[in-house]
């Protein structure tokens, strides 16, 4: 069976480039601006569509962008993976990306290193993905990654990773699979 993806925005983008190496209802747990705690609720109502599958979970970044206490994200991310693994789910959690902005990247981006290294706390129960290192190069953001821009908008984004860093992260999620 395909894996399920279960993410915000993020992990949305790479389903609707690439839908052929996962599970369709990847549609129901991908949405964009979901949060570690919204994503947790819409799987205890869903909880027999993923009861015994692989899942790939990427979750926290609009946590972060929305200033959650670092705290309460571990709290939730425990309690999520907690949830999977009673259903006996094989679990994959990828790291969080780094905000490429300047105004969220330098207090936003301690926070989420760690946050990544608390997934990695929980490698007993989850295999950890290293994606946030496929966007930093010693320290040092590789902006080339990332999309400049919302759409067609001429509003910043610089948090969601583009083509090429999409490919980077379906290159990595299918090489741990």
């Amino acid at each position: 069976m395909k894996p399920v993806l279960c993410a915000g925005s993020i992990l949305l983008r790479l389903f609707n480039l690439f839908p052929y190496h996962f599970n369709p209802i990847s549609t129901e747990f991908c949405i964009s601006g979901q949060n570690i705690n919204s994503l947790k609720r819409l799987l205890k109502d869903k909880r027999g569509d993923i009861k015994h599958c692989k899942v790939i979970l990427m979750i926290g970044t609009n946590d972060f962008k929305n200033s959650a206490a670092l705290s309460y994200c571990k709290t939730e991310i425990k309690s999520l993976v907690k949830l999977l693994s009673r259903l006996r789910s094989s679990i994959f959690t990828c790291e969080i990306p780094p905000f490429a902005t300047e105004m969220l990247s330098s207090s936003y981006n301690s926070g989420i290193v760690d946050f990544n290294k608390f997934i990695h706390s929980m490698s007993d129960v989850t295999k950890v993905l290293k994606t946030h290192s496929i966007f930093v190069t010693e320290s040092e953001i590789n902006l080339h990654l990332y999309c400049r821009f919302y759409g067609s908008s001429t509003r910043t984004d610089l948090i969601h990773p583009n083509h090429e860093g999409l490919v980077a992260i379906l290159e990595l999620i299918l090489s741990e699979l």
